[in-house]
């Protein structure tokens, strides 16, 4: 790709991420710490302006600082892929009519998950009425393939995603999971019928280091207003960027293939930054990952993975 002038900075911020080793003052690198200290990698997705996953990235092309000081970033390569994704899908009564075109982006999906080097573990479960899985965490595609065909709406039912994003960090939990995704479809006109708040979601996901990202087909007219639905709202915005993942939405089922597709591309394409940090007993309480060029969009956790 050619090179983009960089005339600014774009910048994430990123919660108690310990790491780091130099501080830039004004007359360059000053070290804050001893040569011995520790070194951090942190998965970050960098899209250009058209939302393409921006394909060379050098050092100097980042930025990371930590309760605002800056750190030297050591190495930036290309990221491993997930070793698990957990795909939640709407089937309740709302999501009857994207149905058809649903297993078709979820087919595209996951084959482009079957490309990865190594692929991952799939886990396939529904939202609709309760959590169910459908298919348990597996390396066989066609098994995830037959159990896409499998999903049918359920009538009467509502949504119970939060439920099921927390069950699904307990699973990853369980599996010990080095880098966890999970992925969840929603239909914005399924009432949600989950008990638990956005909080205990966020700390469910940052328990196991996992990124969520959602695809919505919105309402068009807004969000529902019970107190389920305002933290489901919470969950699919702040929670999802809090992640280290991406929120998209649609406005028909036609465009969810599309979706599903980009989703594929941005998990595929992201980039492990290293950077350094020194000795200390108290870690870091925030992490600012930024790039030089305004223009690009950051995608990053903020908060401490393990």
């Amino acid at each position: 790709m050619s090179s983009v002038t960089r005339r600014g900075v774009l910048f994430v911020s990123v919660a108690g991420l310990a790491v780091a080793g130099t501080v830039l003052a004004a007359g360059g690198s000053v070290p804050i710490g001893p040569v011995q200290g520790a070194q951090r990698t942190v998965t970050v997705g960098l899209l250009d302006r058209t939302g393409t996953p921006v394909a060379d990235v050098t050092t100097d092309d980042v930025i990371v600082r930590e309760d605002g000081v800056a750190r030297e970033v050591v190495r930036v390569a290309p990221g491993p892929p997930p070793t698990e994704v957990v795909i939640l899908v709407d089937d309740s009564q709302a999501a009857a009519t994207d149905l058809r075109d649903l297993r078709d982006a979820l087919t595209r999906f996951t084959d482009r998950l079957a490309d990865l080097d190594p692929p991952p573990a799939v886990r396939l479960a529904t939202i609709g009425d309760r959590p169910t899985v459908v298919v348990d965490f597996t390396p066989s595609f066609p098994s995830v393939s037959r159990g896409i065909d499998r999903i049918a709406t359920r009538p009467g039912s509502g949504a119970t995603l939060l439920e099921a994003i927390d069950e699904s960090a307990q699973a990853l939990a369980r599996r010990r999971a080095e880098r966890p995704v999970i992925v969840a479809f929603l239909n914005e006109a399924s009432p949600e019928f989950s008990t638990l708040t956005h909080q205990r979601v966020a700390q469910a996901l940052r328990q196991v280091n996992a990124s969520l990202w959602t695809i919505v087909h919105t309402r068009r007219d807004g969000a529902g207003s019970s107190d389920a639905e305002r933290e489901r709202e919470i969950v699919l915005g702040d929670v999802t960027r809090q992640s280290g993942g991406r929120h998209q939405t649609i406005l028909a089922s036609q465009h969810l293939p599309d979706a599903f597709t980009t989703l594929a591309a941005q998990l595929a394409s992201r980039w492990a930054i290293t950077y350094g940090r020194p000795d200390t007993l108290i870690p870091p309480s925030s992490l600012d990952v930024q790039a030089r060029d305004r223009s690009w969009q950051v995608i990053a956790p903020r908060w401490s993975g393990r």
